[in-house]
């Protein structure tokens, strides 16, 4: 859908198709037209651009797999505007033919491309965002055949002002797998990589954030097990030297692994399986001036399989909830001015392992671990603020005699460190949780948390004020 029913371009388009045939209606056009532009002057244009794929085919007697979802592609583009937003979303995988036939794979979500960019040359706050999300994998049905895979997604933004703030954002989220029915397997969730997909220019405020998130997994009703759930990497590296590098220099880099998808009923036991995906957030940012960097993997929303039973009976198998995959963050944020030139360096790493799946009947899956590391330093007067964090991933419930809740898993900070050369107050910390044990339910014991060890995690170097703390 392209939403420009506010750009003058776009109305003397439509106007001067509506009244071609009639020499009056032209001369109408031309001094409409003017009236158009001359407004336009004084009004902040946007543009919004979105594409929707379409849904794959559903299986039929003859050809009973789904087929694909179709592909999207968005651009949004415009040197005057001051925002431009594109979104792309991929179309849904088909359906496999339904039960009381021969069954069927769901069919594979489309692919999403979103861009967008812009340059104005004013002193205006200008916002690009280009958001794609790839399509889910159609539902899969019967036994011997599987949900479909996640489509996968690529998103980039860039824009550029003469000197007034600039915002640009890449959100990209790998497809979801489709779920299993009737003893389907779940599909794969996509992983999603992001590497320097934000760019901008401004001797102003520059922000700069990308978030990559992978898929879920699809889960199954009746399956032996879910698809798996994929991995998020975000990378942003850039550097930002001489007069036209911006006077706040700030940046995100954000990573989401993708969820295990839950199990209904399975048929058969089920060991280790449903992982959550890894996620690893990284930014190295360096500026003349002021600069913040802050780099996150996971938010505490990712989580292993979760098994569920509707009904109890007397199974003595062992149906454990799904184990977390790491969690990596590492953030450095350099400041390379002296004296006035100078800036101050805020630097931020956050990692939160992924929590163990639960299980209704069964053993609750083990954490995911989480590591954390973080570097700043400045040439000015100017503060240094270093902070790590690292939570370890809690497990997850357990229910059942014999059974237990999940272990929590490790966190890790390690090599965080500030320095001023400057003589600016330096101030470093550490934050270290272990992660919490699953509880047990229905005379399932409780799981064991995590040890939490730090040892000269910190350090720092300045004349002025250190303070170190872990």
């Amino acid at each position: 859908m392209l939403n420009r029913l506010n750009r003058p371009d776009t109305i003397a388009k439509l106007l001067s198709h509506k009244y071609r045939r009639s020499s009056r209606s032209k001369r109408r056009l031309a001094i409409l037209s003017l009236a158009v532009s001359f407004a336009a002057a004084h009004v902040a244009v946007a543009s919004m651009v979105k594409v929707i794929g379409t849904s794959g085919t559903n299986g039929t007697p003859s050809n009973p797999n789904g087929g694909p979802g179709g592909n999207a592609t968005a651009n949004a583009s415009g040197n005057t505007d001051t925002s431009n937003t594109a979104i792309a979303i991929g179309g849904t995988g088909g359906y496999g033919l339904g039960a009381g036939a021969t069954g069927g794979n769901g069919g594979v979500g489309g692919y999403a491309t979103a861009q967008a960019f812009g340059s104005n040359a004013s002193s205006n706050s200008v916002t690009f965002t280009a958001s794609a999300t790839g399509g889910t994998g159609g539902q899969g049905t019967d036994l011997r055949h599987r949900g479909g895979n996640g489509g996968y997604a690529f998103a980039h933004a860039s824009g550029s002002t003469g000197g007034g703030p600039v915002n640009i954002i890449a959100n990209q989220i790998g497809g979801s797998g489709g779920q299993g029915y009737n003893g389907a397997l779940g599909g794969n969730g996509a992983n999603s990589s992001l590497g320097n997909a934000v760019s901008g220019s401004t001797t102003g405020k520059l922000t700069l954030t990308q978030n990559a998130t992978g898929g879920n997994s699809g889960g199954t009703h009746g399956g032996e097990f879910a698809g798996v759930a994929g991995n998020a990497s975000s990378f942003l590296d850039l550097t930002f030297s001489g007069a036209g590098a911006p006077s706040y220099l700030i940046g995100n880099s954000n990573a989401y692994a993708g969820s295990g998808g839950d199990i209904d009923n399975p048929g058969n036991a089920v060991i280790n399986f449903g992982q959550a995906g890894n996620a690893n957030a990284q930014i190295n940012l360096s500026n003349v001036g002021n600069v913040s960097a802050t780099a996150t993997a996971n938010n505490g929303q990712q989580h292993g399989s979760n098994i569920i039973f509707y009904s109890t009976g007397g199974s003595d198998s062992n149906f454990n909830g799904g184990f977390a995959h790491r969690a990596f963050a590492t953030a450095v944020g350099i400041s390379t001015g002296t004296g006035s030139v100078g800036g101050y360096s805020y630097v931020t790493a956050n990692a939160i392992g992924s929590s163990g799946g639960y299980s209704n009947q069964g053993t609750g899956g083990t954490g995911g671990n989480a590591t954390a590391q973080a570097f700043g330093s400045n040439a000015s007067s100017n503060p240094v603020t270093v902070t790590a964090s690292a939570i370890g991933g809690a497990g997850g419930q357990g229910a059942g005699f014999g059974y237990a809740g999940g272990s929590g898993n490790l966190a890790t900070v390690n090599n965080t460190s500030g320095i001023s050369t400057g003589g600016g107050n330096v101030n470093v910390t550490a934050n270290q949780i272990g992660g919490s044990g699953g509880y047990g339910s229905h005379g399932a014991v409780g799981g064991n948390g995590a040890s939490s060890i730090l040892m000269n995690a910190v350090s720092g170097s300045t004349t002025g004020r250190l303070t170190l703390t872990q």
